[in-house]
């Protein structure tokens, strides 16, 4: 009888497992629109940004982001494009936070397409961001905001390096150090 009631709960046990195993991921509940943004300049500045550049966001703050405008396309070529050059003025129709999304929705992107963020300095993940990965994709669009200084390094609009923290396998907090210029003050624009 011991016998039967161990192969039975074993054949259950199996079974079960089987069924766990073999059935669809469960999706996560969508984020409401509505949720938090990280610091205020950031959700209240993009609720005011151009309706042709933002977008639902999937992620937290801020609650809306702008995308980039089209798909990146395949490019053989690793040069930084001039259009992505830094120049003392952004277009002038993106704000700083439009440009600080389109930044997280660039390494986003990267990551969907690539399996991961991109690693490294700044240099390196502005080299990962313009082609210089396994796809040879580039993910920096000059529309969206998006500038390489001539150090080869993404900058915010007011033309210092972005801070990029890789927080987790995938989530990086992206850091602008705003009008002031200097890291890690009051004015900083940060985005995850």
């Amino acid at each position: 009888m011991r016998r039967i009631t161990l192969v039975l709960t074993i054949v259950i046990l199996a079974v079960g497992a089987w069924l766990y195993l073999g059935r669809e991921p469960a999706t996560p509940p969508p984020v409401p629109t509505n949720a938090p943004a990280v610091l205020p300049v950031i959700s209240s500045a993009a609720a005011s940004a151009p309706a042709a550049i933002i977008a639902s966001n999937p992620g937290p703050a801020p609650t809306r982001t702008p995308p980039l405008e089209s798909p990146p396309s395949a490019s053989n070529s690793l040069s930084i494009d001039p259009a992505l050059a830094f120049s003392a003025s952004a277009p002038p129709d993106v704000s700083p936070e439009v440009i600080l999304g389109n930044m997280r929705n660039a390494i986003r992107l990267f990551a969907s397409m690539l399996g991961g963020n991109p690693v490294g300095n700044n240099q390196e993940i502005t080299r990962s961001l313009n082609g210089e990965n396994s796809k040879q994709t580039k993910f920096l669009k000059p529309e969206a905001g998006l500038r390489v200084n001539s150090n080869g390094e993404l900058v915010d609009p007011w033309g210092t390096p972005f801070f990029f923290h890789q927080l987790s396998g995938n989530e990086m907090e992206i850091r602008s150090a705003g009008p002031d210029r200097r890291m890690w003050t009051l004015d900083d624009l940060v985005v995850k």
